[in-house]
């Protein structure tokens, strides 16, 4: 039987069928990246696989492993060649909805949408506002609008607060707006929509960034082939820049902001790169968004992407998330990598059998500039605790790993 099944509704909740999709692929991807997706087929010989029955945007999908929704979203395009025996199917997750809609503007009633008491040619305009407060101003202002996707958020009280506006007319997407603010001082945040269909955020990650001396606080210990580690690759790109300048749009003269960092400088020699953040007339906003992204800047760029085994990770596609941090421990010749990496991106690929390929692209585990935190790699004889882990051989029977000090 197999593993994996898709579930097709209309949008408005009416159920049409089920099918068990062939060549199913997915991607889930952190919020900040964009929205999962997936493809697959189905084929022709199942009469409730008629395209009048799957409709871009009119169908919605839910994605199952067993009985474990995996995640939702909308159908997006569907297409067949007229030697095939099936239609291949494109989703995306509820988070594409943000990508298609923006602050409302009428040309015809330039004001209609203007928040009372605004400048003149701004839509909406946030001084020193809680980011929680902009961030449901953006979504209630934007999802009230009739046939909206129904969605929910609680989003409570983060004690960041920030400046923010919108210009009439403006279309930037609402998925780009949440982006640009989770990624910028005082305020990154984590963000993502669950199968529920709440938005949620975190601030300012899904874990602790005690992660990076206690591998217990991780999800998961990736060791060796028990614990589902079946590959590794590692590229170290360096550092993109130790002198960073972060522009915008100004009235007269071009915002800006200006930063070094002597360890870094020290260390590589002098770097510089720059960041255009486009039309944001705000210098505070431009200072904010230079210091979230000085950050990551002046960290070296590991891309290191590990093939893995679902089935020896207990309740895989719960445990195992973008956005988790997991704990990699790794001994090649040329390198060791022992320490805390996040999951930016899960990449599944499923054959006929219901075999699982799973590849996780990961993310060294930094701290955001100026955090006062541990050491980004522990010392070689340091001591980093390790859960209690358990894999599980062909019988299925689980048998605990043996873990050294």
């Amino acid at each position: 039987m197999p593993r994996f099944h898709v579930l097709h509704r209309t949008h408005d909740g009416t159920n049409l069928a089920m099918f068990y999709p062939e060549n199913l692929s997915f991607t889930m991807n952190k919020g900040e990246n964009g929205p999962h997706e997936v493809t697959y087929e189905l084929p022709t010989a199942n009469d409730a696989a008629e395209l009048k029955n799957v409709v871009p945007y009119w169908t919605d999908f839910e994605l199952y492993r067993e009985n474990e929704q995996i995640f939702g979203g909308m159908v997006t395009s569907v297409s067949f060649s007229s030697e095939d025996e099936c239609i291949r199917v494109a989703g995306k997750s509820w988070l594409h909805y943000f990508e298609k809609r923006h602050y409302p503007f009428d040309p015809t009633d330039p004001a209609k949408y203007q928040w009372p008491g605004t400048p003149r040619g701004i839509a909406y305009q946030a001084i020193q506002k809680d980011i929680s407060e902009v961030l449901h101003f953006l979504l209630q202002n934007i999802l009230f609008l009739p046939n909206s996707l129904e969605l929910f958020w609680d989003l409570g009280t983060t004690g960041r607060l920030m400046d923010y506006q919108i210009s009439l007319g403006d279309t930037t997407s609402l998925l780009a707006r949440i982006t640009e603010i989770a990624q910028q001082e005082p305020g990154i945040f984590d963000f993502w929509i669950s199968n529920d269909k709440w938005f949620h955020i975190q601030m300012p990650r899904r874990y602790s960034i005690d992660v990076l001396v206690d591998a217990t606080l991780c999800q998961w210990t990736f060791v060796d082939t028990p614990s589902g580690l079946l590959s590794v690759n590692f590229t170290d790109n360096g550092p993109e820049g130790n002198h960073l300048l972060g522009i915008g749009a100004g009235n007269d003269v071009q915002l800006g902001l200006a930063m070094d960092d002597a360890a870094s400088q020290n260390y590589y020699r002098r770097l510089d790169t720059n960041h255009d953040f486009g039309d944001v007339p705000n210098r505070n906003r431009i200072n904010a968004l230079t210091r979230g992204y000085f950050g990551l800047a002046i960290q070296p760029h590991h891309e290191i992407t590990i093939e893995v085994w679902p089935d020896a990770v207990r309740d895989f596609w719960n445990v195992i998330y973008p956005g988790c941090a997991i704990w990699l421990e790794y001994h090649n010749e040329a390198y060791t990598i022992n320490s805390a990496h996040e999951v930016v991106s899960m990449e599944a690929s499923i054959d006929l059998e219901s075999n699982e390929i799973v590849t996780l692209n990961l993310n060294q585990v930094y701290p955001m500039y100026e955090e006062s935190t541990h050491d980004i790699f522990p010392l070689p004889d340091q001591y980093i605790p390790k859960p209690q882990r358990y894999w599980i051989d062909a019988m299925g029977i689980e048998h605990p790993f043996v873990q050294a000090r």
